[in-house]
This record gives C-alpha cells, sequence and structure tokens, in this order.
C-alpha cells in the first residue's frame, strides 16, 4: 500500500497550485472543498496550519504530530491521529475506524464511527455520535454525550 507524504511546506504549496482560499492562519484557514486535493492514502505530517477540510473522501489518512485540522461531511474507511491536538471532525461518517493516539483535545461531532480506538489520549470530547465499539488503553478525561449504539 502506498502513500502520499504531505508535509507543511508541501501544503503550502499545494494551496497556491490548487488555489485554495485562505492562508493557513487562525483568522483565515486555508478551505480545502475538492475531494481530489488530497490521495485517498495520504500522510499529512508535522503541521499547525489552519485547515478545513469540507466534502473530501479518503480510504486511510493519517494526521501525524497535526494540529488545527478541521473535517467537516468528508468520509473516511480510516483516520488515524498519532499526536495530534484541536482536531474536529464534524458529520464524518467512517466505514471502518477512527483510532487516536497520544492525541489530546479531539471534537467529534455528529459522525458514525464502527470502531473507535483509543490510546493514551485525553480530554477529547464525543457528541451525537454513532459509535459501535470501543476499546480504550490508558486514556483518560474524555467525554462522551448523547451517544448511540455503543456496545
Amino acid at each position: 500500500m502506498s502513500y502520499f507524504k504531505y508535509f507543511k511546506n508541501d501544503i503550502i504549496k499545494k494551496s497556491i497550485n490548487e488555489k485554495w482560499k485562505g492562508n493557513g492562519t487562525l483568522e483565515n484557514p486555508f478551505l480545502i472543498a475538492s475531494p481530489h486535493s488530497f490521495s485517498q492514502q495520504s500522510i499529512i505530517k508535522d503541521t499547525s496550519l489552519h485547515i478545513i477540510l469540507k466534502n473530501c473522501s479518503f480510504k486511510y489518512l493519517t494526521l501525524n504530530r497535526c494540529k488545527n485540522i478541521k473535517f467537516e461531511h468528508c468520509t473516511f474507511e480510516v483516520l488515524y491521529l498519532l499526536k495530534c491536538s484541536d482536531i474536529i471532525i464534524k458529520d464524518c461518517p467512517f466505514s471502518l475506524k477512527l483510532d487516536l493516539t497520544k492525541s489530546h483535545h479531539t471534537q467529534v461531532f455528529g459522525s458514525s464511527i464502527p470502531f473507535l480506538e483509543f490510546f493514551r489520549c485525553y480530554d477529547s470530547h464525543f457528541q451525537v455520535c454513532t459509535i459501535n465499539k470501543i476499546h480504550n488503553y490508558f486514556s483518560r478525561g474524555n467525554l462522551f454525550e448523547h451517544i448511540t449504539h455503543l456496545y
């Protein structure tokens, strides 16, 4: 399985080439609304750029040491968050798994997650989600509100 890796400078170059709205700041985040901006199997690594992804679809996406990324109405087979913070996932269906490892301050709203696995995560918030199965390894301080089908 081949993955495409994107670092901060790669993302800035893509923003110019693909004419994304915004500049990656808190006040003016990059807005990515094209389902083809990133490969179906991607790794985004080491960035604190403010990014909003809307209506994108991923087979496998890994965020490694990232922060300030928001997903809206995106679809995932698998999303891995490794050492991430301040990630927001809103109204995103997953077909397989959401995996959080050593991540914190993740917010997940209105999403359907067949399998949630998290390891050493804290202060994450799951609200109005459907979660079928959870594996929790040494995580603490996470909040689950209005969760359905929790087994």
